[in-house]
């Protein structure tokens, strides 16, 4: 039996083999040749050669982290391969890509497993690179097709060659999501647990490791159980792979179980949204001056109060505290609940009515300009005529009070005082200039606009501008710009107004006992060490404001509601106060507290309650800062053993209730011959100084001149006088002025101070 057997090809065939089997070498060579010039050639996506700006990271004045903001990239801060630490990059190659560090960017053995699989109908997962999907992270978005897998491919061997492993790695954690708009691993590590990613733990890293699989799927938040599942896959492969020893992987087990993500910081959001409006620019972080513990506790103090007078339409608070000497913000609390619906608006950062806030700065200025703390002014029914028709002011209570002493006018918050002192100290154009000088710019009308309503707060101002308004009080009238940045460089203080005059007023406004008639003495203006406090109310009960000044820390506060609607009840002492009494304890917790400085060139002596020197010591007598170089006069004369006060007095003194019938008189009461008393001069007060401004309108350099008895005439050799609408009014020019009042019982003089704020170089505040 013939056996069969295979004999080699002759002929043609054999011919056809050698040929084809040639073909075939060349051709793979060829094509082994043109992949890898391809690869070696092959340009890169453009975004690849792009740098990747990070984002801002804003932190308190300790370090502590206030909100991660991304850059345009989306990334919030890109990391180094050093700072990256070795677990995640571990953690990482075991779930992504186990032969990272040994493939020229595909993996062979990868793709032919995924072949074989596709081929037996298996479902395994892709067999991209590390380097392939950081590829595709930098190109642009475009259907996933066969070329395209290609053309990732031969990109990815072209990167291999041109960067090294470590760079790829950090590229590829800068870039990749983690989802819940985490981009890149520092983003999702503070996201995720609070913390920078050199910090992370074994657990921690395998379990941001699993989240770039399906990052919609499988991020922690609020369902952790399948990201859980794949960290313990990643744990485990990373055992196999040599990368953990078993203790390792034991330990990182138990802790996955107890992993408490927190989400992304987000703090003081209305101070660090204000600093984003400013188009704070760059990368990387920024200090800021707030103080986040400090901001934790007043924001929930905040909202206690908010609570507690929600039933009384008070719905919303914000809060301002400044560092004195730095002009620091150390905590802004614009809303009672940023996340509520309308949260997000800053109140601190909006004009509201200032009510009686404002007066402070009125009895500062009528100090700085010749009238004398322990002057007294009327607190008795007045009208002031007006273009827009007759003004009379009232008081919060409706009283009438007489003559008080500015102490007890400015401790009790007392109108009608307030507004007779605008008037005799140069009118709402001068007063406006001066809280333009304090630093308050949003009071932006027309000084007619205003009118004498301005003394008792009829106009707009920020919460912020007035928090440090009341601090450049408290530097005895140096103005010092707020400060956002810790590494903001120290700006310049300008003069605002006199220091003596400044520091009177804090004198006045620390009296408990001077403000009890009014609040109480245990109001929540009262505090366990010396500051000087401020409450005001607008109409309707709109607006409660409270302010709270120590030498070292001023505390701001404005309580109501954003839609501006009247609250039921609820005024400045109940509503704002107590934020700001709590605040400022909060604030002073740790501080020496220290007093005031005493006004140079003044000392507290005794003065009549009626203004002037006691003629005897009495158990009436009050004590006021007087001029040691200039000490108070005797006080009004006596007619009929009765005190005689100015005609302005005639209708109170006549009426119901007047405390000081009996004992007092006036040239209109209880005396058949007023002419035969000397003209008193009630307004403007001797030594009164005032600045005219050239670019206020005709209206504002007319000072109105008052006396009593009001027929008497008025004289004055510089000034031109001239009767206007409301009365005598004087046209003010720069110099030194003397103005006579003659009546047949003699004449009074007062001498006036006018300076031009053009002659004297002073800069002006800008609208």
């Amino acid at each position: 039996m013939n056996k069969l057997r295979s004999e080699p090809p002759t002929g043609g065939r054999a011919v056809w083999l050698r040929r084809t089997r040639a073909f075939l070498c060349i051709a793979v060579g060829l094509g082994v040749l043109a992949w890898c010039f391809l690869s070696w050639w092959m340009p890169l996506p453009a975004g690849l050669s792009h740098s990747l700006p990070g984002g801002l990271d804003f932190t308190d004045r300790n370090g502590l982290m206030l909100r991660e903001t991304p850059g345009p990239s989306g990334v919030v801060r890109p990391l180094e391969f050093e700072e990256i630490p070795r677990s995640f990059v571990d953690a990482m190659v075991a779930a992504e890509d186990r032969r990272f560090f040994s493939h020229d960017g595909i993996d062979l053995m990868a793709i032919g497993r995924a072949a074989l699989a596709r081929i037996s109908g298996k479902s395994v997962g892709g067999a991209s690179t590390i380097t392939q999907q950081l590829i595709k992270l930098s190109s642009p978005p475009e259907p996933r097709s066969f070329l395209v897998k290609i053309r990732e491919a031969l990109q990815a061997m072209a990167l291999e060659r041109r960067w090294t492993k470590d760079r790829i790695f950090a590229a590829y954690a800068n870039r990749t999501e983690f989802g819940r708009l985490n981009r890149g691993l520092a983003a999702a590590s503070a996201f995720y647990f609070r913390k920078p990613a050199t910090d992370l733990s074994t657990a921690e890293s395998a379990l941001l490791a699993a989240l770039p699989h399906a990052p919609g799927r499988l991020h922690p938040l609020p369902d952790a159980d399948a990201a859980q599942e794949r960290q313990r896959m990643i744990l485990n492969r990373m055992q196999n792979l040599g990368l953990l020893s078993s203790e390792e992987t034991a330990r990182a087990m138990v802790e996955s179980a107890v992993l408490g993500m927190a989400g992304r910081a987000f703090h003081a959001p209305h101070f660090v949204d204000a600093l984003l409006q400013q188009e704070i620019t760059g990368t990387g972080t920024v200090r800021t001056t707030l103080d986040l513990p400090l901001q934790r506790t007043i924001e929930r103090i905040v909202a206690t109060q908010v609570a507690r007078h929600r039933a009384d339409g008070m719905e919303h608070a914000a809060v301002v505290v400044v560092h004195n000497p730095t002009g620091e913000i150390l905590a802004l609390v614009g809303s009672a609940d940023y996340r509520a619906a309308d949260g997000q608006f800053n109140a601190a950062l909006a004009p509201r009515s200032a009510g009686s806030a404002l007066k402070p700065f009125l009895y500062a200025y009528a100090f700085a300009s010749g009238i004398e703390p322990w002057s007294v002014l009327p607190d008795v029914p007045m009208r002031y005529r007006s273009d827009e028709g007759t003004y009379e002011p009232v008081n919060f209570d409706r009283r009438h009070r007489g003559p008080v002493l500015c102490r007890a006018a400015l401790a009790n918050s007392l109108n009608i005082p307030a507004v007779h002192l605008l008037e005799i100290t140069g009118g709402p154009a001068v007063f406006l200039e001066t809280l333009r000088r304090f630093g308050i710019q949003s009071l932006n009308d027309t000084p007619a606009s205003y009118g004498l309503g301005l003394a008792i707060g009829n106009g707009g101002v920020t919460l912020l501008e007035l928090t440090n308004a009341y601090a450049t009080l408290a530097r005895a009238g140096h103005l010092q710009p707020v400060r956002w940045l810790k590494e903001a460089g120290d700006a310049p203080a300008e003069p605002a107004l006199d220091p003596a005059a400044c520091l009177i007023v804090l004198d006045m406004l620390a009296d408990n006992s001077a403000r009890a008639p009014q609040f109480g003495r245990q109001s929540p203006l009262r505090l366990p060490f010396v500051a000087a406090t401020k409450t005001g109310t607008s109409t309707g009960f709109r607006d409660n404001w409270a302010f709270g000044t120590t030498p070292e820390f001023t505390v701001g506060v404005w309580a109501g509601n954003f839609a501006n609607r009247p609250m039921r009840g609820v005024s400045g002492i109940s509503g704002a106060a107590p934020i700001m009494r709590d605040t400022l304890i909060e604030v002073m917790r740790g501080h020496f507290a220290r007093r005031f400085d005493a006004p140079p060139g003044w000392q507290f002596s005794p003065v009549h309650p009626l203004g002037g020197a006691p003629q005897e010591a009495s158990e009436t007598q009050s004590h006021e800062w007087v001029r040691i170089s200039n000490p108070p006069s005797l006080p009004q004369s006596i007619v009929d053993g009765r005190v005689l006060l100015p005609d302005i007095y005639s209708d109170w003194l006549a009426g119901e209730g007047a405390w000081m019938q009996g004992f007092a008189t006036t040239n209109g009461l209880h005396t058949d011959n007023p002419q035969a008393v000397p003209p008193r001069i009630l307004s403007p007060a001797n030594g009164t100084r005032l600045v005219v401004d050239p670019d206020l309108p005709e209206s504002g350099r007319w000072l109105r001149l008052r006396c009593e008895p009001a027929s008497a005439g008025w004289q004055s050799e510089t000034l031109e006088i001239r009767e206007r609408r409301g009365g005598t009014f004087a046209r003010l020019e720069p110099g030194i002025h003397r103005i006579k009042c003659v009546s047949a019982g003699g004449n009074s003089e007062v001498e006036l101070h006018v300076r031009s704020i053009a002659s004297t170089g002073e800069s002006r505040s800008k609208e």
